[in-house]
């Protein structure tokens, strides 16, 4: 009896913050940017200090979906080409200053063709079951990533959404996979 007042006692406590108000904070906005690299401006070998290592560093062009073009340095390997999908992330100061870094390569064709082999393989292997799998897999990250995590980022007490959710999304997936 005891286990279970505790018990009781933890979860209410967890949704008292639920309600809770504070300041909002000026900070930075951040933007992602899909880009297409249309040339590499400068590229330049710079010694690091203290240390016998050089870094090349590129100073490249890149073309928006909207036609903008928009200057930045990368540092990293493997060197950038023309041709090369990049994400950019631009960020403004609240002083208005503008930055923008390199993120990283645009992959999503790539994820979407290792997806679609693993979906495939995943059928071939399980057979009539492995559609409703799948489904209450689709369900489980569409919920996470549709309800949960903006539930959280809304301000709502993680512990309580996060059980509720986890509980609805099992619930699914056992009806779903092996029915009644």
């Amino acid at each position: 009896m005891r286990g279970f007042l505790m018990s009781a006692l933890v979860f209410l406590l967890g949704l008292l913050p639920a309600g809770a108000q504070a300041q909002e904070a000026l900070a930075d906005t951040q933007e992602l940017i899909r880009a297409e690299v249309v040339r590499v401006v400068r590229e330049e070998h710079i010694e690091v200090p203290g240390t016998t290592l050089q870094v090349t560093v590129q100073t490249v062009d890149a073309r928006t979906k909207e036609g903008s073009v928009l200057t930045f340095e990368y540092d990293l390997s493997p060197k950038l080409r023309p041709g090369n999908d990049v994400i950019i992330k631009r960020t403004t100061t609240i002083e208005g200053d503008v930055y923008l870094t390199y993120q990283y390569r645009d992959r999503r064709v790539l994820l979407g063709v290792l997806g679609l082999a693993f979906a495939s393989m995943f059928v071939l292997l399980l057979g009539k079951r492995s559609w409703r799998t799948l489904a209450s897999l689709a369900i489980s990250l569409c919920a996470i990533f549709f309800v949960l995590v903006p539930a959280i980022t809304a301000g709502y007490a993680p512990i309580p959404i996060t059980i509720a959710i986890a509980g609805t999304v099992l619930a699914l997936a056992i009806f779903m996979t092996h029915g009644f």
